[in-house]
């Protein structure tokens, strides 16, 4: 996800959350906990650069500096190197939690945004929630389903087989916006006042015909309960801030556990 900051700008302090291979965020990293990666690439190079991670102060930019957020659950500090922003474009951040196999891109982008490109009286949040306006969600997988509707097994593992959600951007005032930036985000509640979870996934593709997958492991989706719940599409467009691009939609669980002494082999002979 991006963190809209101001053509030429320095010193550029980055909330990241760490998360580890099974989305449970990592507390306690330190600048020297071994195993801990951070590294970005800019748009036009071919390989990620290393941040040299020092110890950090909350509030406070020093280039590599690492702290843990006061608020826990994951969050830290990052001073940001002035040398990793790509003035105009984008930069790609990927954090590597220690003793874990997965790069975490999540939101961790930072985006240059010149002050000219953002009219007077607005502001770059108001841009983008009035451009993300007019998405539209198409869904496929290999159920036949209704409409928005998305449905899991429960104990599946959809790592090899995720769940495809297209983005339909043609009622964009540019049909060809690249939100390769952003990450789409399924929110499931029972009630207004009871939110259950979210899972999110980047948003990939070629501007025109971007989509993002949605592969829960088994790990995950055996312990959601089975039922039919409420869902929302959000876009998750900068650090904590997101736009509901759907409402109204349903997210079914069903239920289907299998014990393997349960099963009868009925092969044609």
């Amino acid at each position: 996800m991006p963190l809209p900051v101001t053509q030429g700008a320095s010193s550029v302090i980055l909330p990241v959350r760490v998360l580890n291979d099974a989305n449970a965020p990592v507390l306690g990293l330190t600048d020297e906990s071994a195993g801990l990666v951070v590294e970005y690439k800019m748009v036009g190079e071919d390989s990620w650069t290393l941040i040299e991670l020092e110890a950090g102060t909350i509030g406070e930019h020093t280039e590599g500096g690492w702290v843990e957020d006061t608020g826990g659950d994951g969050f830290y500090e990052l001073g940001f190197p002035d040398a990793g922003i790509n003035h105009g474009s984008v930069t790609r951040i990927r954090i590597k939690a220690p003793s874990q196999t997965k790069y975490r891109y999540d939101w961790l982008t930072a985006m240059q945004v010149s002050r000219d490109e953002v009219p007077s009286g607005e502001t770059i949040a108001t841009r983008v929630a009035e451009l993300l306006s007019s998405l539209r969600i198409d869904v496929q997988q290999s159920v036949q389903i209704t409409g928005d509707d998305l449905e899991f097994v429960r104990g599946d593992d959809y790592i090899a087989h995720p769940v495809r959600v297209n983005l339909d951007t043609s009622g964009l005032e540019d049909p060809n916006e690249d939100l390769s930036a952003f990450r789409l985000v399924l929110s499931v509640y029972s009630s207004e006042t009871e939110a259950l979870f979210a899972i999110a996934a980047d948003i990939v593709g070629d501007p025109g015909s971007q989509y993002a997958m949605f592969a829960p492991p088994a790990s995950l989706t055996e312990t959601w309960a089975a039922g039919t719940f409420n869902l929302l599409y959000r876009i998750e467009y900068a650090a904590n801030k997101y736009w509901t691009i759907k409402r109204d939609a349903t997210f079914r669980v069903v239920a289907s556990d299998t014990d393997p002494d349960d099963i009868t082999d009925v092969t044609a002979e």
